[in-house]
């Protein structure tokens, strides 16, 4: 059986912050594309396994400053984007 890429689903507000986010930056935007395409090839090698409060999730690096934080549904093969941001402030910290 031939492996798929795993299906995308972002948290309501989420979709809506990113929305906002891509019109006042087209760049990063398809820096977030290009993260997201590799994650839904393989979640578990693109991703940072996540501890603490966020244990049972994963984070990409967007660039310097932003994460991506996700889980991973294998029941669905999805992954569900949960929140994004810069570092500290998503992290908690």
């Amino acid at each position: 059986m031939e492996n798929q890429d795993y299906s995308i689903l972002y948290e309501k507000d989420i979709e809506k912050d990113l929305k906002k986010r891509f019109r006042k930056n087209p760049h990063q935007r398809r820096i977030i594309d290009k993260k997201l395409e590799k994650v839904r090839q393989n979640p578990y090698a693109h991703g940072e396994p996540l501890v603490g409060r966020w244990k049972g999730y994963y984070s990409v690096h967007i660039d310097s400053h932003f994460i991506l934080i996700y889980s991973v549904d294998e029941e669905f093969h999805r992954i569900n984007v949960v929140t994004y941001g810069k570092h500290d402030p998503t992290y908690g910290i």
